[in-house]
């Protein structure tokens, strides 16, 4: 079991989903990045922002942090004291996905399940044939074609992140997810699993999601508050070197093209403040 920060009972988990209008899906890279800054500067940057609302963590993003500390495969002290600063921090295991499919569908958990993975992975185009082809008679059989389709890991945690927002969106569907990251492979999931489904399908009510990086927040605290102290904190050398996508404006009005490219700090600052680019991750 996780450790006891975590809200890890099923009733509870349902409850704070009933009662909350939006969540938080945090990725693995941009925990490991804001836990050395907080434990560097004391600066709760995340935390700060999403102030009450419940953060969850996937049972594949457990892992990956877990996996970090050898000797015992759970969380480090590190991680433990950063991730304790949020109010509500909520630990969705697979076995939580099912279950809470099961509450809304107790007849047919598997059916529902199996089109939720569908559209949840269907950019692994291989893996989502082989679930029209394969007679997949029980939950565990799914996962085993699952985990054995990510059996050298790369992008579960991603991929993880999507599959528990659709999952919670078929339940409550009015929920806003929010997912949180710093790659791009969380950027293009997040394109293609909402962004393209919007416009291909609009006789469908479209779910509501956003995606923020690091520089998405601090964007819109220095729009907000002139907070430009946490840009210089969380804006180091190598964060700094990162391509941001954004928007840019011309003459007020706001082009739906996206740009990327690297920005240092005062050039950021700039950009920003004088409304020439609008941060999208």
């Amino acid at each position: 079991m996780p450790e006891s920060l975590f809200i890890t009972d099923l009733n509870e988990i349902k409850s704070i989903l009933k009662t909350n209008e939006s969540i938080y899906l945090y990725d693995t890279v941009l925990i490991a990045q804001h836990e050395k800054i907080f434990h560097q500067t004391g600066a709760r940057l995340l935390c700060d922002f999403v102030k009450e609302a419940p953060v969850i963590i996937t049972e594949t993003v457990y892992n990956e942090l877990a996996r970090a500390n050898e000797s015992t495969k759970r969380l480090s002290e590190r991680y433990i004291a950063y991730l304790s600063q949020f109010q509500q921090l909520l630990y969705l295991s697979e076995s939580h996905l099912f279950e809470l499919i099961r509450y809304k569908y107790p007849k047919g958990v598997l059916p529902n399940m199996m089109k939720i993975v569908k559209a949840a992975f269907k950019t692994r185009v291989s893996f989502t044939r082989c679930l029209d082809t394969a007679v997949v008679p029980s939950e565990e059989m799914l996962l085993d074609l699952l985990h054995e389709d990510f059996a050298d890991g790369k992008d579960y945690g991603e991929y993880s992140l999507i599959w528990t927002a659709f999952v919670i969106q078929e339940i409550y569907q009015k929920m806003n997810c929010h997912f949180i990251g710093a790659d791009n492979d969380l950027f293009r999931l997040y394109m293609s699993s909402y962004q393209h489904d919007a416009w291909a399908n609009q006789k469908q009510p479209m779910k509501k999601a956003w995606i923020s990086s690091t520089e998405t927040i601090l964007a819109a605290m220095l729009l907000d508050y002139g907070d430009e102290q946490m840009i210089h904190l969380y804006r180091h050398a190598h964060v700094a070197s990162r391509k941001l996508i954004y928007h840019e404006y011309l003459h007020g009005i706001l082009s739906l093209q996206y740009a990327s490219k690297p920005f240092s700090n005062m050039e950021f600052i700039h950009a920003v403040k004088q409304k020439h680019v609008h941060i999208v991750y």
